[in-house]
C-alpha cells in the first residue's frame, strides 16, 4: 500500500507540476501574455506558495520539489504579466 500511495503522489505532483511547463515555453518564446488572466495567474501562484509552504510543515520532499518547480514557471508567467501590464 506504501507503494502505490508514493506512486499516486509522484504522478500527480509530476502532471501538476510539468502540466505548467507548455504555458512558460509559450510565454518565453512568444513573450505573449494578453490572453492569460491575471487573476489566474495570481491565484495559481499563490497556491504554489502555499503548497510549498505546506510541504516545508511536512518536511515532504516530493511536495517541496514539485511546488518549488511550480513556483519557478508560475513565477516567470507572473512577472512577464505584470511586465505586459505596467507598459
Amino acid at each position: 500500500m506504501e507503494f502505490l500511495t508514493l506512486s499516486v503522489g509522484y504522478v500527480a505532483a509530476f502532471c501538476s507540476t510539468f502540466g505548467l511547463l507548455p504555458l512558460a515555453l509559450r510565454v518565453w518564446r512568444t513573450g505573449e501574455v494578453n490572453q492569460i488572466p491575471i487573476g489566474m495567474v495570481t491565484v495559481m501562484f499563490i497556491g504554489a506558495l502555499l503548497w510549498l509552504l505546506y510541504g516545508i510543515f511536512r518536511v515532504d520532499q516530493v511536495i517541496i520539489g514539485a511546488n518549488a518547480i511550480s513556483l519557478l514557471f508560475i513565477g516567470y508567467v507572473s512577472v512577464v504579466k505584470l511586465r505586459s501590464i505596467i507598459k
